[in-house]
């Protein structure tokens, strides 16, 4: 018998929390999806990304728990006063750094919790290389150029019943949003 050069695909995962949150009826639950997404491959890197703030202390944690590593973004002000917290551009450093020191080539996997339009010029780049591409996020909160350049583009309406709950805090009520180019942005 011939031994196998094969390798199990390596999976590679970073979560955009502000972004998958503009969502006012369903929130993400951490250990169903690390479950979801073991059956992928071999996890390699899991990340997700929080603004450093008081209310996202509980996701945070519930997030470590189910063994994905925290970054907090510390939120800044601009010159007109509105608070931004800039995850995407934290995010896209890490993805690269993680890119790089994993070895990523053909055949493993990247998965992006985002909609975030910024992730487009990457999600192209990285399918161009063969690398796959799965965007994971609530369709009317992502861009659609995601939609059209990453491998998959996974709606996690669809997967409401296996890794969704229904958010019973409604006290900070929902996150404003914008209708921008034919999908939601979250206000930040």
């Amino acid at each position: 018998m011939k031994p196998s050069n094969s390798r199990r695909q390596r999976v590679l995962v970073f979560v955009d929390s502000q972004n998958i949150g503009c969502n006012p009826t369903y929130r993400l639950n951490p250990h169903k999806f690390k479950e979801w997404l073991a059956e992928k491959g071999e996890l390699v890197c899991l990340e997700a990304f929080f603004k450093d703030c008081l209310k996202t202390i509980v996701p945070r944690l519930q997030w470590k728990e189910a063994g994905f590593r925290i970054r907090s973004v510390r939120p800044w002000e601009n010159q007109n006063g509105a608070t931004k917290g800039d995850i995407d551009k934290v995010m896209m450093f890490h993805l690269g750094k993680a890119l790089v020191e994993n070895e990523v080539r053909k055949g493993d996997l990247v998965v992006l919790v985002t909609g975030d339009g910024d992730f487009d010029f990457i999600v192209e780049y990285l399918c161009n290389q063969d690398i796959d591409v799965q965007v994971v996020a609530f369709a009317d909160y992502t861009a659609p150029p995601l939609k059209i350049h990453a491998t998959e583009f996974i709606p996690l309406e669809q997967l409401e019943k296996e890794l969704l709950d229904k958010k019973q805090d409604s006290s900070n009520g929902p996150v404003e949003t914008d209708k921008v180019n034919g999908y939601h942005t979250a206000q930040t």
